[in-house]
């Protein structure tokens, strides 16, 4: 292993025990929140997934 690879290492680890840190310093109703704008997010995601498929069978024609 090299000494760059040593020091990324370490740097991974650093950056790991501060997201850690971070995430116990959120309060219950900010975690709620977070939890629901990235839920909202993934739902209007697979919604718009779904209507562009629609969409596309319709203008191609294809009918599974």
């Amino acid at each position: 292993m090299s000494m760059t690879d040593n020091a990324l290492e370490r740097h991974e680890g650093r950056r790991l025990m501060l997201w850690k840190h971070d995430l116990m310093k959120i309060s219950w109703n900010s975690w709620e929140r977070f939890i629901g704008r990235r839920l909202n997010i993934c739902i209007s995601l697979l919604a718009r997934q779904r209507k562009k498929k629609f969409l596309w069978k319709i203008v191609t024609g294809d009918e599974k």
